[in-house]
């Protein structure tokens, strides 16, 4: 898990989702997760490794790259929402807005966001929060699909269709 974080790999917690069925290993990814941010925040640093020679306040000698701390609250807002029995949207939402705080151009963070929002029940802010990842990058077709859907669900039946048809004249340009 530290090497995937450290390395900004997005997908960290579709890899060990299979594990969240046995909930004692959910605590345990959970528990390790919250250990690696406290000491991301504090000292830029993973919690040394047992074998590890540690410095005196217990972390591991090597600073870790500041998008280390962006994926770590990426990976707990994914957590905190998975499984559906166990889902904290609350904290699930704190977590994600703190990544956007941290690194704010990032598309998957206010992707996850608007599927927090929408899991609340509050489509409104749904919409507005994947407008937001639209803005940041008008050509990408998944985030325009989202965004189409985004706005049925909402029953805003007119903006759908005009930034769908829009898309699709936009796709139909590059493809010609």
């Amino acid at each position: 898990m530290r090497q995937f974080l450290n390395k900004g790999v997005p997908s960290t917690f579709v890899s060990l989702k299979a594990l969240y069925i046995n909930l004692e290993k959910r605590q345990i990814i959970q528990d390790l997760a919250e250990s690696y941010l406290q000491f991301l925040k504090s000292h830029s640093t993973f919690p040394a490794p047992i074998d590890e020679t540690t410095q005196p306040n217990g972390t591991s000698s090597q600073k870790e790259p500041p998008t280390t701390l962006l994926w770590t609250l990426y990976f707990l807002s994914l957590h905190y929402a998975h499984p559906k029995t166990h889902r904290d949207v609350t904290r699930s939402l704190d977590f994600i807005e703190q990544a956007i705080q941290h690194t704010p151009t990032l598309v998957e963070l206010y992707l996850t966001k608007a599927r927090l929002l929408k899991y609340t029940g509050d489509l409104s802010a749904a919409v507005d929060a994947i407008m937001e990842a639209r803005e940041l990058d008008l050509q990408d077709r998944f985030v325009n699909t989202k965004v189409g859907k985004y706005l049925l669900r909402a029953d805003r039946n007119e903006e759908a269709l005009q930034i769908l048809k829009e898309f699709t004249r936009v796709c139909l340009r590059f493809f010609l």
